[in-house]
């Protein structure tokens, strides 16, 4: 059991931390024989899980019957966002952070007015930014709230400006 978990943590410091690329650097250690009467036990032998994408490929008659322009199936395809998703995902990381229904979250409403802190601000933009996989500069917020003072951000900053820098930053990628 203990070559298990030191397989598993071998592999991990290997394949995060330490940045490997190749299945084989990662080695289990040997079973040390134990001193007992019984038969022995085999060692389990720990394989690395290496994540793989398989690539697609269409056979002539598949990649025949697509529409012209279509990636062939089984490709992941980026979806646009609207700006109606983007208020949404808005509204509802807000309404986490304030602990408040996202109803309440009108899209006319500054974050002050929400009674959202800074930290709220910022714990807000840090959550958008994982789930969208996105970076919202503080520059963007502080234009969208029309003000050149960060501490000014929260009492000018409206809900949908929120969302329309978020849409303004995903339209770019």
């Amino acid at each position: 059991m203990c070559v298990i978990y030191r397989t598993i943590a071998t592999a991990f410091l290997c394949g995060i931390v330490l940045g490997c690329s190749k299945p084989e650097a990662v080695k289990p250690e040997p079973a040390k024989p134990t001193a007992t009467a019984a038969a022995p036990i085999a060692a389990p032998v720990a394989t690395p899980i290496v994540a793989s994408t398989p690539k697609p490929t269409a056979s002539a008659p598949e990649a025949a019957s697509l529409p012209a322009g279509e990636p062939p199936l089984g490709t992941p395809v980026l979806k646009k966002s609207t700006a109606a998703e983007d208020l949404k995902v808005v509204q509802d990381v807000l309404a986490k952070i304030l602990k408040i229904k996202p109803e309440a979250v009108d899209p006319k409403s500054t974050l002050s007015t929400l009674k959202a802190s800074n930290l709220d601000m910022a714990d807000a933009v840090m959550e958008i930014e994982e789930k969208l996989k996105i970076a919202i500069p503080k520059s963007a917020l502080q234009k969208a709230a029309d003000t050149d003072m960060p501490y000014e951000v929260i009492e000018k900053l409206t809900v949908a400006k929120f969302a329309e820098v978020v849409t303004t930053i995903r339209a770019k990628q």
